[in-house]
């Protein structure tokens, strides 16, 4: 979801089971995130992800992450 062209905002979830030798469902982590750019390159992001559910529930996840993407010209910009 992006509510703005700087913005956009993340949903999702993981899932870890096991088949062999016993089937074992192992955890369940939802996750979000929100991403931010700036107009002239460097953007942001932050992501949490919790497991909430099954056996092995023991790692929660928060990253930040710090990037620069350079510009594109607009087409027809520099004559092509």
């Amino acid at each position: 979801f992006a509510p703005s062209p700087g913005a956009a905002l993340f949903l999702g979830a993981s899932t870890h089971a096991a088949f062999a030798p016993d089937a074992a469902f192992l955890s369940l982590a939802p996750r979000a995130g929100l991403r931010i750019s700036a107009s002239r390159g460097p953007w942001f992001a932050f992501l949490a992800e919790v497991p909430v559910a099954g056996d092995d529930r023991t790692d929660a996840i928060l990253a930040i992450l710090l990037g620069w993407t350079t510009p594109v010209a607009p087409r027809g910009a520099n004559g092509g």
